[in-house]
């Protein structure tokens, strides 16, 4: 009935209509995810005499590619939701025309700074905050917009996501040092405050900046079928034995004669969640008030005391007829 199927397979893409079935040259990929592979379909089926496409995906990621790559694809792009009382279709085209160029094309330096499958997102800070800022200050668009463009980042843009975080956690001032900023905060508060409710320090906010660019990169290059991508290794990632690990800083978390003085106020157990020390992936000093903490480093000398960095958690937020459909499925990608 006039049905074409485009089915992927590893890096082949092949071509069935009726009984007939042919390799498509121009989309065979190297994807890891099918986020991108997405957008390099409906870029080519955007050559072809279709009024609009619909992709059927949940996921945000896809969401925010097609919003910022729509300019790219000449027809009309359509996300179907499904929920369990309703189907919607979302034109992201308009969506793309209605919040502005420079808007779409900030979105995905944006989504991944703030939080995404692979770049952790600040505490108590969610995307709507960081949002808000570049509505109400334009010119920040820009500067998410380089996010990505090489994947060696330069000075300049890191040097402004660091004055960007001081915006996001509350500076009203020129604050450019995101350290100093942290201080501050700590005196205002008396320093009855939570680590969490600090924005990370230098160290690990340029780990941070390296992960989120590292990403912004790969998306940016969706349209490119082959598109050589290096280790995340040095680019805030790390190998731990043979595993691709988070790094998230290079120094200790604080001076050792600080944590060498570190004491929480637990009174039964040093575990999980409720002990600070735990929570912050910090071994209790010797002036913790238990007699027998699980926590402490048994035998070790001060120059051998191993440290742990925090952990945080990744974050990971009009009906359409006779239209071709990408379906979405991990790590396979089916267009009709």
């Amino acid at each position: 009935d006039g049905l074409i199927l485009y089915v992927t397979s590893g890096t082949k893409c092949i071509k069935i209509v009726s009984e007939k079935w042919e390799n498509v040259e121009a989309l065979v990929c190297n994807h890891e995810e099918a986020d991108t592979r997405i957008l390099l379909h409906a870029k080519h089926i955007s050559n072809y005499a279709y009024e609009g496409i619909v992709i059927v995906a949940q996921d945000t990621d896809v969401r925010l590619l097609a919003i910022a790559f729509s300019d790219d694809i000449s027809i009309p792009i359509f996300q179907k939701c499904v929920s369990p009382t309703r189907t919607i279709y979302i034109n992201l085209t308009t969506v793309s025309q209605n919040i502005g160029y420079s808007l779409s094309k900030a979105l995905l330096g944006l989504h991944a700074f703030t939080g995404c499958d692979t770049v952790s997102a600040f505490a108590g800070k969610g995307k709507v905050s960081a949002l808000n800022i570049l509505k109400k200050h334009p010119g920040w668009c820009e500067i998410f917009q380089m996010s990505g463009e090489d994947w060696i980042v330069p000075d300049a843009l890191i040097n402004r996501l660091v004055e960007f975080v001081c915006v996001l956690y509350g500076s009203e001032e020129n604050m450019k040092n995101v350290n100093l900023y942290r201080y501050h905060l700590w005196l205002a508060k008396k320093g009855n405050i939570e680590s969490y409710q600090l924005p990370p320090c230098l160290d690990c906010l340029k780990k941070h900046i390296l992960r989120a660019n590292y990403q912004v990169c790969i998306w940016k290059k969706c349209f490119e079928p082959t598109p050589h991508i290096p280790s995340p290794v040095g680019y805030g990632w790390c190998k731990k034995g043979e595993e691709l690990v988070i790094d998230w800083m290079d120094g200790l978390p604080a001076p050792q004669a600080v944590l060498e003085l570190l004491s929480c106020s637990c009174n039964k157990n040093c575990k999980g969640p409720d002990c600070p020390c735990v929570r912050n992936g910090l071994k209790c000093s010797d002036m913790c008030r238990l007699t027998n903490c699980d926590n402490q480093n048994v035998d070790i000398d001060d120059e051998e005391l191993d440290v742990c960095n925090p952990n945080e958690e990744d974050s990971d937020e009009t009906k359409c007829t006779d239209l071709p459909l990408i379906y979405f499925h991990k790590n396979v990608t089916i267009t009709t």
